[in-house]
């Protein structure tokens, strides 16, 4: 009979009550073993029984219907089921961590892994086993997640992309410049519904030389957990729209002109720290308004 169906079974035993009501010291049935033997206990494996103390569970067994096998435990026939996740026990020596080559060894659907399944056979440790169980389900789920990561981060690229092209055509119609001379100049309770109050916030946050971001600095970035920035500004996930390297903003760029063309306008913002260290290939005049 194998686990996943004595676990199955267990379920069932589990959701129907003992006709007899529940029978301490009892076998329980199939599958479940006496956790004391000659040489010691088995499982040091502690459940609740009467009047809130606790004992070690008389009875045990190892569920492996899941990718994170449990040990059960129970005082008998009937009795209240108990569960815990079983984890490999630890040596007496103290041994040092794994370096990636003896992580390894423990993949699934490797060359080897048939290896390491018959040598776990031979060591004959329960936990060994449900911990490599648990460690490969948890292997698979990092790659899953790990590509998804990736895919995203190819979704953002392009994302990037799009609103670097908007900013381009919103500077190419000199937008920013034509906008901002309405405000400054023109915004005022006669020619718009606004209050003075409010037109006087407007101002002063448009000329702001902060007003490059909407956040406050104290701000927590999502992605590294650093203040100062959002996590769309974050270096980490974010790809130079001026050179398409990744680990930093444009305008920590230290080869701004790489992608500037000579009959195109220069992609480097006037006022970019790094403009005027690299010679760019664009013959196209740009004057200063």
């Amino acid at each position: 009979m194998t686990a996943a169906r004595i676990a199955r079974e267990d379920e069932e035993d589990r959701q129907t009550p003992s006709p007899t009501g529940p029978q301490p010291n009892v076998h329980p049935g199939p599958g479940w073993k006496v956790n004391f033997k000659d040489e010691g206990v088995r499982y040091a494996f502690q459940i609740p029984v009467e009047d809130g103390h606790h004992k070690i569970a008389p009875f045990v067994m190892i569920d492996w219907s899941s990718t994170s096998p449990e040990l059960l435990g129970t005082q008998g026939q009937g009795c209240p089921i108990h569960s815990k996740h079983l984890h490999a026990h630890s040596n007496e020596h103290p041994h040092p961590t794994l370096d990636r080559r003896q992580e390894f060894f423990f993949a699934n659907n490797q060359t080897h892994s048939e290896g390491v399944d018959w040598a776990m056979q031979q060591e004959g440790d329960d936990t060994i086993c449900a911990e490599v169980i648990r460690h490969r389900a948890a292997r698979t789920r990092v790659i899953r997640r790990t590509r998804q990561v990736t895919e995203m981060r190819e979704q953002l690229a392009d994302e990037q992309f799009a609103l670097l092209q908007s900013t381009c055509r919103l500077a190419h119609a000199n937008a920013y410049r034509r906008l901002r001379c309405h405000i400054t100049h023109d915004l005022t309770p006669t020619t718009s519904t606004l209050n003075a109050r409010h037109i006087s916030h407007i101002q002063a946050t448009v000329d702001s030389p902060w007003n490059w971001t909407d956040e406050k600095l104290s701000d927590e970035c999502l992605w590294c957990k650093r203040e100062g920035h959002k996590v769309e500004n974050c270096v980490l996930i974010r790809m130079c729209e001026l050179c398409h390297a990744w680990g930093h903003l444009e305008e920590n760029c230290f080869q701004p002109h790489s992608r500037c063309i000579s009959f195109q306008v220069c992609h480097v913002p006037l006022l970019h720290k790094h403009r005027s260290h690299h010679s760019c290939p664009s013959v196209i005049i740009l004057e200063r308004t």
